[in-house]
């Protein structure tokens, strides 16, 4: 007998409920429809909606704070991406980085805090982890996924480091049952543009012995979504092709073998713009982005009615090779660089499941990973690099038989990092009422050395409806390779000759860091009213050590336009070579019948400031923080009718800096999620209306200037007394200063620098709203039509670029 079948038996009804609750399904699962006789040919999705379903009912049992979204769920909302899914689910904040890329935050926690799996296997990204797994939410598709999960709160004991947040793991699932799937879409973008998606996927059902196959294809791209009239898209964009395929062995009873093989590659590019000039020319940039990713698992099951054994090994591999071509609209000038990056992880996993009495089920657990990574965003101290130079071409409107030509040399540097680590785990059921998880984990990495992350968690009911949860441990999150070891030029210094101009921006790593630790507390009550209602009320704390924060370090010469200097003919100082000192120039400007008098006898007798060096800001990563994340969740769903349910949710979220006191950025304090499905399975039609509304949110990225110049501590710069005037013809404003290094030092402080000019993050309220309607027109084929950001939301910063009208079909047969 499986360790499914003691749910059979009463003695271990109550904590095998809750182990498979925590467990999760794929691994509860595996064999269940396989070991059973009849015909195959007959499971449906009616299947797969039970077990989500019971899924959903043993988290009742589990103390952790988790959500399922079950593919009925997905299909609702016609959800084509992971951020598609996300949307509307309590306590999820999503934002963009500097790129324009897709992030995602639990619960307040940063980016870097929330783990993005499939199938509890991490993905390779970048080099860099400080803004976490960016634009997977975007990357991922969902045409294959069977649920997902999304534990809130630390899930570093079962998940290992940088899961202080919480975890999203998406769930896949080898079908079981011989068919076609075909989903096609496309969608228009109220503000011009259009996208489309595509896939395709085929299952072998029982090819002999409990063998099955599945594969899958997809083709799709997404619209720029353009910033205002200027050019600039908000994020990449492009076309990207995932491809699977996955095969399943039944080898003994309760025994399994998958093997599982997925590609995605990407042709993306992200427009920008850099600088104007008069007469309408402009210097553009096009970041070209030729990326793909493999994944590769080989994961062997078996159970028995006493444990459960698990083995996997699987590599994940990750390419991103940028090409950025800079090129003048009326200006004759072309620059070509690239930037190049190239991760490999290898992961082994083991863990066994012990049922060591009737009260106990223990899980012991170990796993190694080794990430390799190399690049020419990273400068890896003692070693030489390896050099490639590239070779461009752009037409030559003199002699096009004989083409201009560029080249660029890059610089590439490789390390690694490694870590093992051992957890065990005991689903203690003490009573009817009471289940205790004690779990521990103990990690050794080869850059940040030894952490131990204790964490207790329990579940009491107090009443056959009333349940009270609560949770308390410790968790850490490490920096990446780019965070140790960045030397990145993210943005180039203004082209522009002379003013206005803006220094560029240089990250730099920091070899010193040490790792992230919190301290997570959570305590939840939920109630059964009735069959129709339920609620849930959740009080969380997380506090941070060793907080990591981007910090300014001064500046230097830029990277990429290295010797490029800058000049300004408004500001001057007394010649060496003229006649008069600063007091006597002053006199004279101020006795000048008029301008021409000014540009004839005085002009002449100044120097303009000239050769000043292109320099970027520099910025580094440190441990320079304590901060907090704490706040109230609340959620509430109610079937309304046989056809209608709503789920509705809020969050207070209080998150700030312990050592100044000011809120941290990128957050909202008050969130409101609400998700209202209507069903007619008689006539076949669904609709399905869900969104959410943020006040009080500090965007990270829109700032506003509030005049006051400020040197890297905070302290209020005050600048060297000079003298003003006007050309009244013009209105140019002339700056005339004592000497040189007075008037140099002027201009470099009007280059626009991050750290000398105060910017606060701009706080907004923003609500985005979507409506999807289905219709079945036969047992196999389903149309859907709907509306993202219902109400024409535009917000470059983020990501928000107005309504898109959905149209699609999924067909099963």
């Amino acid at each position: 007998m499986s360790f499914k079948g003691k749910m059979r038996q009463g003695r271990y009804a109550l904590l095998t409920a809750a182990v498979l609750a925590c467990l999760g399904a794929p691994h509860a699962y595996a064999a269940e429809d396989v070991s059973g006789g009849g015909d195959k040919s007959k499971v449906s999705t009616e299947d797969i909606h039970v077990e989500v379903d019971f899924d959903k009912e043993m988290l009742k049992e589990a103390p952790e704070t988790k959500t399922i979204i079950s593919r009925a769920d997905l299909d609702r909302k016609g959800a084509r991406t992971l951020s598609d899914a996300l949307a509307a689910e309590q306590d999820i904040q999503m934002g963009t980085d500097n790129m324009g890329r897709k992030t995602v935050g639990i619960r307040g926690a940063e980016p870097r805090h929330t783990l993005i799996l499939v199938d509890g296997r991490r993905l390779a990204g970048g080099l860099s982890k400080y803004y976490g797994a960016t634009d997977e939410v975007n990357r991922i598709g969902l045409d294959d996924i069977d649920h997902i999960e999304i534990i809130r709160g630390s899930g570093t004991v079962r998940y290992g480091a940088d899961a202080i947040g919480g975890v999203i793991n998406i769930i896949t699932k080898v079908s079981h049952r011989q068919g076609v799937r075909l989903t096609t879409e496309g969608s228009w973008i109220d503000a011009g543009g259009s996208q489309y998606n595509h896939s395709i996927g085929y299952s072998t059902g029982d090819l002999g012995n409990g063998t099955y196959m599945d594969f899958s294809y997809g083709w799709s791209k997404t619209a720029p979504f353009l910033y205002d009239n200027d050019g600039t898209s908000m994020q990449y964009y492009g076309k990207r092709n995932p491809m699977s395929a996955r095969v399943e062995f039944n080898i003994g009873k309760d025994e399994t073998l998958t093997l599982s093989a997925d590609r995605q590659t990407e042709d993306l590019q992200k427009d920008t713009t850099l600088g104007r000039f008069t007469r309408g020319r402009v210097i553009d940039m096009a970041a070209l982005e030729d990326a793909w990713r493999n994944n590769l698992s080989i994961d062997w099951k078996k159970q028995t009615n006493r444990a459960d054994y698990r083995v996997r090994l699987y590599q994940t591999e990750h390419n991103s090779d940028v090409t950025y071509r800079v090129f003048g609209r009326g200006i004759p000038y072309h620059h070509f660089y690239f930037d190049f990056f190239n991760r490999i992880d290898n992961v082994l996993e083991a863990s066994v499941g012990v049922m060591a009495h009737d009260k106990h089920y223990v899980t012991v657990g170990a796993d190694y990973h080794d990430e390799y990574g190399e690049g020419t965003r990273i400068s890896v101290p003692g070693q030489t690099a390896r050099q490639e130079t590239r070779y461009y071409s752009f037409p030559n409107p003199d002699d096009p038989s004989d083409p201009n030509k560029r080249s660029y040399t890059g610089n590439i540097y490789n390390t690694s990092l490694n870590y093992y680590s051992a957890y065990i785990m005991d689903d203690w059921q003490v009573g009817k009422k009471l289940l205790i998880i004690p779990a521990l984990r103990y990690t050794n990495h080869s850059h940040f050395g030894v952490n131990v992350s204790p964490s207790i968690g329990a579940t009491y009911k107090a009443r056959n409806n009333v349940r009270i949860k609560t949770n308390i441990g410790t968790s850490f999150a490490t920096g990446g390779i780019a965070e140790l070891y960045h030397d990145w030029e993210m943005y180039e210094p203004s082209l522009n000759p002379k003013p206005p101009i803006r220094n560029g921006w240089l990250f730099e790593g920091n070899p010193e860091l040490k790792p992230e630790k919190a301290l997570n507390m959570d305590i939840s009550v939920e109630k059964d009213f009735d069959k129709k209602t339920s609620a849930k009320l959740t009080l969380f704390r997380n506090d941070y050590k060793d907080y990591m924060q981007i910090m300014y370090n001064g500046e230097k010469q830029s990277k990429n336009l290295y010797g490029r200097t800058y000049y300004d003919p408004q500001v001057r100082y007394p010649s060496v070579y003229g006649y008069y000192d600063y007091d006597t120039l002053v006199s004279m400007i101020e006795s000048a019948p008029n301008w021409q008098y000014i540009e004839d006898n005085i002009i002449d007798e100044t120097s303009m400031v000239s050769n000043v060096p292109a320099t970027d800001d520099v910025y580094t990563y440190r441990n320079i923080s304590k901060a907090r994340t704490q706040g109230i969740e609340a959620e509430v769903t109610h079937q309304v009718s046989r056809d209608f349910n709503i789920k509705a949710g809020y969050t207070y979220l209080d998150a700030y800096d312990r050592q100044t006191g000011k809120r941290l950025e990128g957050r909202g304090r008050h969130m409101l999620n609400l998700t209202m499905t209507y069903s007619d399975p008689k006539n076949g039609w669904r609709a399905t209306f869900w969104g959410d509304y943020t006040r009080n949110y500090l965007d990270i990225r829109d700032r506003i200037i509030t005049g006051r110049l400020m040197d890297a501590n905070g302290n209020t710069i005050t600048e060297t007394p000079h003298y003003t005037f006007t050309n009244p013809e013009t209105g140019e404003v002339y700056h005339l200063f004592p000497n040189e290094t007075d008037a140099n030092t002027h201009v470099k402080g009007g280059i626009q620098h991050d750290f000398t000019r105060e910017k606060l993050a701009r706080e907004k309220n923003y609500g985005l709203w979507n409506l999807m309607i289905e219709k079945d027109y036969h047992h196999f084929l389903t149309f859907y039509a709907g509306i993202t950001n219902l109400f024409n939301q535009y917000d470059p910063y983020l990501g928000m670029g107005g309504r898109i009208y959905r149209l699609g079909m999924r067909m099963m047969f």
